[in-house]
């Protein structure tokens, strides 16, 4: 659980400053040294939080060297509330 709120404050944080990644330049991983099979691991992790209604969504964008190399979108933007 502590990961995943790690995950979510540094999602958020991504969320929030996001708009500077528009200029980034995308790239394949393997061209700054991420390995894309751990990169992968980043929406199991969080597809697994969506399916248990622990959270409704998130938007990830990481850049290393300048590089855009990771982009997803997983879950909701806005997920109507389960009816009682």
């Amino acid at each position: 659980m502590k990961s995943a709120l790690r995950l979510l404050v540094f999602t958020m944080t991504l969320v929030l400053f996001g708009e500077g990644f528009a200029q980034v330049p995308p790239a394949k991983p393997e061209t700054v040294a991420v390995s894309p099979e751990r990169l992968s691991r980043i929406r199991t992790v969080l597809q697994k939080e969506v399916d248990a209604d622990r959270m409704p969504g998130a938007v990830v964008m990481i850049a290393r060297r300048g590089q855009l190399i990771y982009s997803e979108t997983i879950g909701f933007q806005d997920k109507a509330p389960a009816s009682q």
